[in-house]
């Protein structure tokens, strides 16, 4: 049985939690008509990731709250046959909105692993970031027979959950915004 001290911790923390959650609403409410101009004019999100908290959400992509689909598996590890309805159902449905609202732009699609050089990496790969990032190239992969560049461009990338640093692949060209923080001297991944 927890004492009064434990007890008394626990409701403060729950206290916390559903301030910060009633404070997150409020301002996801304030935000509402700048959210809906933004949806106007972005292209429409889906982003496939592992479940580890430590990948991007959509704040991490450039996106406000509510404005990006998230798929989250143990290690993005999907089946990507077609016997997979649930996944290519969400995908459908971003495809479909970015027609319906966005005729000028395709859709985006992210396949997302992530590594560690000096933390942990994945643990549902083993930490073996070649076989993470084999996973999210295998699903871009997957993607793209599917649909035309057109309706929807598929990328996949890993992001360094030591420094939350991104590297995304678009077919044989890549972005590193760890190299990028490097070579410009920035002093943090939102500067890229």
């Amino acid at each position: 049985m927890p004492d009064a001290t434990q007890l008394s911790s626990a409701k403060d923390f729950w206290n916390d939690y559903l301030i910060k959650n009633i404070e997150a609403s409020q301002t996801l409410k304030r935000m509402h008509s700048i959210i809906d101009e933004f949806k106007t004019h972005a292209a429409r999100l889906i982003v496939s990731k592992c479940i580890d908290g430590r990948v991007h959400g959509s704040k991490g992509k450039g996106y406000p709250p509510t404005t990006a689909v998230f798929s989250r598996s143990e290690g993005n590890n999907i089946e990507t046959d077609s016997s997979n309805f649930f996944f290519w159902r969400r995908i459908d449905e971003v495809v479909i909105d970015a027609i319906r609202n966005t005729p000028q732009k395709p859709a985006l699609f992210i396949a997302l692993g992530h590594y560690a050089i000096r933390g942990h990496g994945c643990a549902a790969h083993g930490e073996d970031n070649e076989k993470a990032l084999a996973v999210v190239k295998e699903q871009a992969a997957r993607v793209r027979d599917r649909y035309s560049p057109d309706k929807l461009y598929a990328i996949y990338g890993m992001t360094n959950t030591d420094d939350a640093t991104e590297t995304l692949y678009f077919n044989d060209k890549k972005i590193d915004a760890g190299a990028l923080i490097d070579e410009f001297k920035f002093t943090s991944a939102s500067q890229v």
